[in-house]
């Protein structure tokens, strides 16, 4: 969406990184996409179309549509993470409890 290469993996430790380098790619990853997102919406381009080169083939798709998706599944995860099995590492969670 943001017109550079994707950043696809961590490197050798894939799938094994600690929690904190998980938690600082994902806080860079979602710093860079709020930023897109503002500067997107602030020059009235929601309903401009951009080529995800990532979907097999590649699709046409609106900014303000991927915006509404990945935000939308961005919840849709949180609450997830609620009821999953790793409940206790949440910090979401773990509010109100002991």
């Amino acid at each position: 969406m943001a017109g550079r290469p994707p950043r696809l993996d961590a490197g050798p430790n894939a799938g094994r990184e600690p929690v904190a380098e998980i938690i600082a790619r994902f806080n860079a990853a979602a710093a860079d996409f709020a930023a897109l997102a503002r500067a997107v919406a602030a020059a009235g381009r929601l309903d401009e179309l951009w080529t995800d080169l990532l979907d097999d083939p590649p699709r046409t798709k609106t900014y303000g549509g991927a915006i509404l998706h990945v935000v939308t599944h961005g919840m849709h995860t949180g609450a997830s993470c609620c009821t999953c099995s790793v409940a206790s590492a949440c910090r979401t969670c773990r509010r109100g409890t002991s």
